[in-house]
């Protein structure tokens, strides 16, 4: 045997042992792919997924699919590992220690606790370059979400809590589209708004600082401070929903605007807006 092809077995084996002995590996030239899956799901229990590059030259990417992880799980990444879970089911909270490239959840979901520790949040991330969310659920749960990274990337999520605390974004780079937001209170602090479209806040109080200011709406809340921004739940009128460069839409203001624009669309639309 090649010394060439006994370092891969070695690396091949090294790479199934910190994923509890699961997955196909395939080593190219340019990366290294650990996809871990089955048609009838697996269970992972381990509490610690501690992976690193194996001080290699070239990228490792982990994807783990259609996998429940079954208890409260602390992920880090340390070097050149990215890793993807999608189709993935969580039955405890996530803690992302540290990563050094690009975490990715698509497609997931968290079932109900049974294994809660003494942390407040389902998701934590820390010490993160990169964390993309999409596809991602989370409803009617006790806790809430903390994250810390430079890059965050949000798209067609939904997550909805009833945690009595403040839920936090803190990044240098934050994008935010086609998801959905009901929680009590949310704290977003970013250096750059790259992206904010097609999104639904639903919360007590809002808070959003960012060196660039864009349109913010689609949001409900009893006090919304975006930047030197700040409206309390009050009437919204016309005009200055129009005018705004942040918009805050209360209950109240939702009623106000569906009066007025009544007035201007055909019976079908005011069928629409009497939903409001």
């Amino acid at each position: 045997m090649q010394r060439e092809n006994i370092n891969d077995f070695f690396k091949m084996l090294a790479i199934k042992f910190k994923t509890n002995n699961m997955g196909k590996v395939v080593i190219a030239s340019d990366k290294i792919v650990c996809y871990i899956h089955d048609k009838e799901g697996l269970t992972f229990n381990k509490e610690k997924l501690k992976l690193d590059d194996l001080k290699e030259n070239k990228p490792i990417y982990y994807v783990f699919d259609n996998v429940t992880f079954m208890n409260n799980l602390t992920i880090s990444l340390e070097g050149n590992v990215n890793i993807y879970f999608t189709s993935c089911n969580f039955n405890g909270e996530v803690y992302v220690k540290r990563c050094d490239k690009t975490i990715t959840f698509g497609s997931n979901k968290f079932k109900n606790y049974f294994n809660c520790s003494n942390t407040k949040d389902f998701l934590k991330v820390e010490n993160t370059n990169k964390i993309i969310i999409e596809d991602f659920i989370i409803m009617q749960k006790e806790l809430g979400f903390d994250i810390e990274a430079d890059t965050v990337k949000i798209n067609g999520s939904h997550i909805e809590t009833k945690f009595l605390d403040s839920n936090h974004i803190r990044c240098n780079n934050l994008s935010i589209s086609n998801s959905v937001f009901r929680v009590n209170d949310l704290y977003i602090n970013t250096d750059i708004f790259n992206e904010y479209y097609n999104n639904y806040i639903n919360a007590n109080n809002v808070y959003i600082k960012s060196n660039n200011n864009i349109n913010i709406n689609g949001v409900i809340a009893n006090k919304f401070a975006y930047n030197n921004f700040v409206k309390e739940n009050k009437r919204v009128n016309l005009e200055e929903y129009k005018n705004s460069k942040c918009k805050i839409i209360s209950i109240d203001a939702l009623k106000e605007l569906r009066e007025n624009l009544a007035t201007s669309y055909n019976a079908e639309s005011n069928k629409v807006l009497k939903k409001l």
